[in-house]
């Protein structure tokens, strides 16, 4: 890829048509995305999606076994209207193999708008200006705007088509990388297109689940010569066409106004599907409320809604040299957070966000350890909504845990619509931490927040079902400790192990929030609680059984070399032969067979590390060094998850140099696609850890017990900048080698220890 970075955008000065740049140049709101397709391109198959517009499937086993998982869910690509044609004076634009004076396409992160503009020499001697812009909407949750503008050196006949393309799967034959889609034959149906009494409509559904996505477009055009125009059909398109004959420096712009709908994902049991008819009305409506405003109101809103989110998410680094290609890198990445969040409501954050079809569409863990809190400390109604996803499919997993025969509630491992969806289990169904990794998003934005209201209601309910899971799931020995067999912890190349260090010390904390805040939300003649108490049935003993499990859990420890194990059976493993493992056999999944790698002592993603970071009352600072040194050399990275983690540590202990080498790592994850499959979108919680490695690692912020700060920077790097969302207030941090300055920003003063100092911020507050 050519593209580059400067401090508020990504820049390409050339025609890249390939799967890594449709990835890094896409733009999405949480519901709807676009790839970064160019408007030219014809292969434009699988460059929309809709968050909720999936097929699902049988999954077939060669041989069953009770309680597998049944159905699976595969995203599907939805209606593309980024396509235009071009033609002047019988001459068809192809960027790829046109004469161009010039060509620039910029991401303008700052605006949240992918603009090109180019000048194209035609062989007839005449100079095209061709200017384009797109803008998924984060204010506007269900449209997309866009704009095709013209002009010619000389008089030119000028034919410009803008296409509504259907939905179409392109996917390859599956192979053995589970970090694809699925492919499926045969999975849309388009019901209806055509022109309707607002502008043109479509509407597709899946085959077998019968999701349905509608969308329609309108028109609008601006020229001072005639233009004659007309709509236009193909089997796979559905359009619009424009001609003129368009006079010298006069410009042709055709703007483009999207809406879309569906009903899905359907959460629960009980959801119904829409008719075309009720979809195409929600459309339709969208179209006709939004173009009563100006055009330039609609791209106002999305820098205003683009401004809001950096006053909140920006965090600014000098690193010294190549400090604006740094700059623009993080932006890059915390513009992904935005993209895959503004506008979800109720729906999951997919791994690869509404960028791509990659991991099915899928919603795992990383979306509830990595990103919620990071919308937690800057934009907490976002997190809100995120979490309002987990609590929607809150009845299927209290299913999913009957099945198993637990008590309480059983998230799923990999899901769109709350159904298990995870066929190997060893590495999916198994990895229980599931049910922490979300009590954890939960208790991170109630601490962030304070927020009485989604405690009563949502919060409780997840809080106490998952805390129940627990209590079934282990067992206290003769000892007394409390322990859980027979699970998967992050690092996904150890499976079914016994007291995994991560799930251990996560459930722990699962069980502590739970009681803590069923303590919090305690009054016995109180609504709430009253409520509480009838949606769960809530006994006097429950609480303090979780504190006891929770004081006693298993944690393991070699005594020999002072250092926790991963789990009880971990360190009595072969080490891995790195030395005679080539490069690229890596990633080590997609090479050998699992069960060689269960025996052995490697990493694919950092575990007990990551471990160390949301509980950190648990390990002294020796322990901290000692476990990160001994697990550092043994993590392959070959999850996109590790290298942040490996950072924050690698701050804590002293690393530096080394943890700059793991954020840098980080930070180029799908910028330089260093994993090899960027192309299939991009990695939502990767990106969101590039604010997490600066803020947790080298701004040091510890958010489990307290909220405390003791911040590090690397040598060359001068100052780091960013803020923080506590309740209602809204603190400032600077740090530079001479220490930290807080700003108290807007409301309340906000108390916190820095550097073991415990302080109130009212004004500006300086700790050397």
């Amino acid at each position: 890829m050519t593209a580059s970075t400067s401090a508020w955008s990504l820049i390409d000065d050339r025609p890249d048509t390939s799967a890594h740049a449709r990835t890094v140049f896409a733009l999405g709101n949480g519901f709807v995305g676009l790839r970064g397709t160019l408007e030219e391109d014809e292969d434009v198959a699988d460059q929309g999606f809709v968050n909720g517009f999936y097929e699902t499937w049988p999954i077939a086993y060669p041989e069953d076994a009770y309680g597998l998982a049944r159905t699976g869910q595969t995203i599907q690509p939805a209606f593309n209207p980024s396509h235009f044609s071009l033609t002047v004076d019988g001459h068809r634009f192809d960027p790829s193999t046109a004469a161009l004076r010039s060509y620039t396409r910029t991401l303008d992160l700052r605006r949240g708008r992918l603009t090109r503009d180019l000048v194209w020499l035609t062989p007839d001697g005449t100079a095209v200006t061709v200017h384009s812009s797109r803008l998924v909407s984060v204010a506007e949750r269900s449209c997309v705007l866009l704009e095709y503008a013209v002009s010619v050196s000389a008089p030119a006949n000028v034919v410009v088509n803008h296409w509504l393309t259907f939905p179409h799967v392109s996917t390859p034959a599956g192979d053995l990388d589970p970090r694809r889609s699925t492919a499926i034959a045969d999975t849309i149906r388009l019901t209806h297109s055509g022109p309707g009494p607002v502008g043109l409509s479509a509407v597709a559904r899946t085959t077998a689940a019968g999701i349905g996505v509608a969308c329609t477009i309108e028109h609008q055009v601006d020229c001072p010569d005639t233009v004659w125009s007309r709509t236009t059909r193909e089997a796979a398109r559905l359009g619009r066409y424009f001609q003129v004959k368009l006079d010298r420096d006069r410009t042709l712009s055709v703007r483009v106004l999207a809406a879309f709908a569906t009903d899905g994902p359907r959460l629960s049991d009980q959801a119904g599907p829409l008719t075309d008819d009720r979809l195409l009305d929600i459309t339709r409506g969208t179209i006709t409320e939004v173009s009563r405003r100006p055009w330039t109101a609609l791209a106002d809103d999305q820098t205003r809604a683009c401004a809001a989110w950096w006053d909140a998410a920006d965090i600014e680094v000098d690193a010294g040299h190549q400090t604006d290609q740094t700059q623009g890198a993080i932006r890059w990445n915390l513009f992904q957070v935005l993209q895959a969040s503004a506008c979800g409501q109720r729906r999951g954050i997919p791994a690869k966000g509404v960028t791509g079809s990659g991991y099915d569409g899928h919603t795992f863990w990383d979306a509830d350890a990595m990103v919620v809190p990071v919308l937690a400390y800057t934009q907490p109604r976002l997190a809100r909504e995120a979490l309002s996803y987990r609590y929607a499919t809150l009845g299927r997993a209290r299913q999913r845990a009957s099945e198993l025969h637990q008590a309480g509630a059983l998230f799923a491992w990999r899901t769109i619509d709350g159904r298990e969806a995870s066929a190997f289990f060893e590495a999916g169904t198994a990895q229980y931490h599931i049910d922490a990794d979300i009590a954890y998003a939960v208790n991170r934005y109630l601490t962030a927040t304070g927020d009485a209201d989604y405690l009563a209601t949502e919060g409780i309910d997840i809080l106490v079902e998952t805390a129940r899971l627990w209590a079934d799931l282990g067992f206290f020995d003769a000892a007394g400790v409390f322990h859980l067999h027979g699970v998967t912890g992050p690092d996904e190349y150890s499976a079914m192990v016994d007291d995994n260090l991560y799930t251990n010390v996560m459930a722990a904390a699962n069980l502590t929030a739970a009681a803590a805040w069923l303590d919090r939300l305690y009054h016995r003649d109180h609504p709430a609680w009253l409520a509480a108490n009838a949606r769960l049935g809530l006994t006097d003993q429950e609480a303090g059984t979780w504190t006891r499990m929770a004081a006693n859990v298993a944690i393991p420890f070699d005594e020999t070399q002072q250092i926790h194990g991963q789990d009880a059976q971990f360190l009595t493993h072969r080490v891995w032969d790195f030395a005679n493992t080539p490069a690229e056999s890596y990633p080590l999944l997609l090479h050998f067979h699992p069960l060689t790698i269960y025996r052995h002592q490697v990493l694919k993603q950092a575990d007990v590390v990551l471990a160390m970071i949301n509980r950190p009352d648990l390990f002294t600072p020796a322990q901290m060094r000692a476990n990160f040194d001994y697990y550092d050399p043994l993590t392959t990275g070959d999850s996109t998850l590790s290298a942040s983690a490996q950072a924050i540590v690698a701050a804590a202990v002293g690393r530096l140099d080394l943890a700059e080498h793991y954020f840098r790592t980080n930070l180029a994850t799908d910028l330089e696609n260093s994993h090899g499959n960027s192309g299939d979108g991009i990695h939502i919680a990767a990106a969101a850890s590039v604010w997490s490695t600066l803020v947790m690692g080298f701004g040091g912020l510890r958010d489990y017990g307290g909220i405390a700060l003791d911040p590090c920077l690397p040598d060359g790097w001068r100052r780091l900048g960013f803020r923080l969302r506590l309740g209602d207030s809204q603190l400032g941090v600077a740090v530079t080698h001479e220490g930290v300055d807080l700003t108290l920003l807007s409301g309340d003063p906000v108390r916190l220890t820095v550097r073991g100092q415990e302080i109130q911020v009212t004004g500006t507050r300086h700790i050397g």
